[in-house]
């Protein structure tokens, strides 16, 4: 007999919503990548609310110099930076970054990486110099779509064989030293294969049951060819410090850390918005419309649908910002 699951209904999570539907809002589902992209009832959505970034020079600037590519932070929020000079300095200068509530984010200064949670860039010197007033616009905006809640990014990296290992060549994980050997590997060594592909699973199988509590904080996995992939096992920048080394000429890590690992998206996905509020199914390249529970409303805890990979942590802050938009999550009900 064919068993059939039922998906969860409204009222599986919605308990109570403001009068004449005002805890609803249209809502587009940003179209599915690859495949379709699908969200329950009750699944907890973030906004693209700030994926685009564009910079423009005020047309009455004295200083030449060239406000470089910007790279947005977590921090972020929609709307209108200003990039303003408060010193005039010969082959140099300070700005003041106000963000778009005339609050300051910091100091930059001419030539200088300027690096923060809202945005990274570098203000370049030119001829003739910057004076105390030139200014630069910096418009952030997004999409407006939703998607599913973004979870934290976890930081990863490879080993890469481009041939075997030589006995006693080494790779150094996070600061533990793991030695290749022709045979009869013991305590901290693996056994060199007849082939790359032989020695890639000797070694994922090696490092993912080994004692070493720094080896630990990572999952290895073979890409089937000649690359051992190493995910750091908490999502978050903390994985970014974790170090890779290799001895050998035929072996090749991917950089000096384990990189990428984020703790949130940074085009505001990763702030919860709301609730949605039916099954939607977003085909592989088209957006749809559907709606969702955004303010002044009851939630059942248990109704509601997190995306795959978001902590613990993370369900919290997300019940946090919904419960200041006036949206109360309760238990038992």
């Amino acid at each position: 007999m064919t068993e059939f699951v039922e998906k969860q209904k409204l009222s599986d999570v919605l308990k109570y919503e403001g009068n004449g539907q005002i805890s609803r809002e249209i809502v587009t589902v940003l179209a599915g990548a690859g495949v379709d992209r699908v969200l329950e009832v009750g699944t907890v959505i973030g906004k693209q609310t700030k994926g685009s970034v564009v910079s423009a020079a005020d047309a009455g600037n004295t200083g030449a110099g060239v406000l470089g590519a910007i790279t947005l932070g977590k921090d972020a929020v929609p709307g209108i930076y200003t990039l303003r000079a408060v010193e005039t300095v010969a082959a140099g200068g300070q700005f003041e970054l106000i963000d778009p509530q005339d609050d300051v984010v910091g100091r930059v200064d001419v030539g200088v990486a300027f690096v923060s949670d809202h945005m990274s860039f570098t203000l370049a010197d030119g001829t003739p110099d910057f004076i105390a007033g030139d200014k630069f616009t910096i418009t952030v905006s997004g999409s407006g779509k939703v998607v599913a809640l973004a979870p934290a990014i976890s930081a990863t990296g490879y080993i890469q064989f481009d041939g075997l290992p030589s006995a006693n060549d080494t790779i150094t994980l996070n600061g533990k030293v793991i030695t290749y050997v022709a045979s009869g590997a013991g305590a901290d060594q693996i056994n060199i294969g007849q082939d790359v592909l032989t020695t890639i699973n000797n070694t994922v199988t090696v490092l993912n049951g080994h004692a070493d509590a720094n080896i630990l904080l990572a999952t290895y996995s073979s890409n089937g060819y000649n690359q051992v992939i190493i995910t750091h096992d908490t999502p978050g920048t903390g994985g970014n410090s974790w170090t890779l080394v290799e001895s050998g000429v035929n072996l090749v890590v991917s950089g000096a850390t384990l990189a990428g690992g984020a703790g949130s998206s940074t085009d505001g996905s990763h702030e919860a918005y709301g609730v949605i509020g039916e099954n939607v199914t977003a085909p592989n390249g088209v957006d749809k419309k559907s709606w969702a529970i955004v303010r002044d409303a009851v939630l059942s805890d248990a109704g509601l649908i997190f995306a795959t990979g978001i902590l613990a942590a993370e369900q919290t802050t997300a019940k946090n910002r919904l419960s200041a938009k006036g949206i109360i999550v309760r238990q038992g009900v």
